[in-house]
């Protein structure tokens, strides 16, 4: 395996990261009793394809602006082994994670674990970047990241505050 992976390498690890990502949603959605976390996990499986699709264009682009100066798409399939070490490939069994009985709230928390991971995994690519396009692309993908995990947390506060609510309106009925 090479020792420094490239722009483009970048993206492609991070387009199987989220085919995995996807790949993990959609099997813990298929088999949670839950609607709510069924829907849920619906959703963050599409949210999972759609940014690899966005990655993939994103890829496209540093190909097209960097042509000229021999940056290729990985032909020997090592970003597939570095994307292999993922949480989300390490982790092939939602079942293992979630279950019939998994709440929302713990959906949402293993959710942003999971997003917290994947930011620590791309931290750790820093030292196998082979330039400062590289690095830029690793940040970029840290970024978008990091606005999973927001979105995700805003979402388990939503929740925490309708519980509470629920939970107050039933105390004072």
């Amino acid at each position: 395996m090479a020792d420094e992976i490239n722009a483009v390498e970048i993206f492609e690890i991070a387009q199987q990261i989220e085919r995995d990502a996807a790949a993990f949603y959609q099997e813990a959605a298929l088999n949670t009793e839950n609607p709510e976390g069924r829907e849920l996990l619906w959703k963050l499986a599409e949210w999972e394809l759609q940014h690899e699709r966005k990655y993939a264009k994103m890829k496209r682009h540093i190909l097209d602006e960097l042509k000229d100066k021999n940056v290729r798409a990985s032909a020997s399939g090592e970003y597939k082994a570095l994307a292999s070490l993922s949480v989300f490939a390490m982790e092939a069994d939602p079942l293992r994670v979630f279950t019939s009985k998994t709440s929302l709230q713990e959906i949402l928390e293993e959710a942003i674990r999971k997003e917290k991971d994947s930011i620590h995994y791309f931290e750790a690519l820093f030292n196998f970047a082979a330039d400062k396009i590289a690095v830029k692309q690793i940040e970029r993908v840290i970024e978008e990241e990091k606005h999973h995990v927001a979105t995700l947390q805003e979402s388990l506060e939503k929740l925490k505050h309708r519980g509470k609510s629920e939970r107050g309106q039933a105390a004072a009925e």
